[in-house]
């Protein structure tokens, strides 16, 4: 092997390698996010400005399932520049919720939209079960007491809840439960700081008490890093639409 061969494999190597080791330095000195974020509650008219067609189209669709349409609610984070709209729904007879989210980051270098629509349903036992099909990779543990079914690749809102009622009612030792009316959003801002306080006490972040944000422990910079890097990304989303398609089809779905 001549010595310029062994150089330029050599920087092929550093190259490969780079990202994983620098990236969760990065990572784990960044801001984190908020440990108070705001949910805005913004009229139907500012929605329709700031949202996608698309998104009222899903709302529709809900609602011809029995959804009702609770608010529409905006959040932003002026250090990471990731911001987010959302759209809170419940479904009284079923005593589901559902979410139509739309997050995006801007940065003079990066600019990324992220669309979803998820469900969830409380039972009396403390337990959890949500499905969505978000398209990102999830960098979160996993907790006991939530179930988690992701189809990424199932756009149609109307079979997502028909998978995600399959799994509901099959749940028979315990019984679906939703906060009284006009409590949805204070619920939702509630559930959305348990979820980070839960992520901290496995380790995942800790809280920054001076700047009132939860930041990356090394353990979750590193997992988060290598997670969201080629081709460990691309693999783990392989591996996420292949549990979908299983996840769909004890639902009695194959067609995705």
């Amino acid at each position: 092997m001549t010595i310029s061969l062994t150089i330029s494999l050599s920087l092929l190597l550093f190259a490969l390698a780079f990202p994983y080791l620098a990236g969760p330095v990065l990572v784990r000195y960044r801001p984190g996010v908020k440990a108070h974020q705001r949910f805005v509650l913004i009229s139907d008219k500012a929605a329709r400005l700031r949202f996608p067609p698309q998104s009222f189209s899903v709302i529709s669709q809900l609602e011809a399932l029995g959804f009702s349409i609770v608010a529409h609610l905006a959040s932003g984070d002026e250090i990471t520049k990731v911001n987010s709209m959302l759209s809170l729904l419940v479904n009284r007879d079923s005593r589901a919720a559902a979410i139509v989210g739309r997050a995006f980051v801007s940065k003079r270098n990066a600019n990324a939209v992220i669309e979803f629509v998820a469900f969830s349903t409380e039972f009396d036992d403390g337990s959890e079960i949500v499905t969505s099909n978000s398209p990102v990779v999830n960098v979160f543990r996993e907790v006991s007491h939530r179930l988690r079914l992701s189809i990424p690749q199932l756009k149609d809102p109307s079979r997502l809840y028909y998978i995600h009622s399959h799994y509901v009612t099959s749940r028979v030792d315990c019984k679906p439960v939703l906060v009284e009316a006009g409590e949805e959003i204070e619920h939702f801002r509630a559930s959305h700081k348990k979820a980070l306080s839960e992520q901290a006490a496995l380790g995942y972040y800790y809280l920054d008490e001076t700047t009132e944000r939860y930041r990356h422990s090394w353990s979750s910079a590193i997992l988060t890093t290598w997670r969201l890097l080629w081709p460990v990304k691309q693999v783990l989303m392989l591996c996420k639409a292949r549990r979908g398609r299983l996840i769909a089809r004890a639902a009695g779905i194959t067609s995705l």
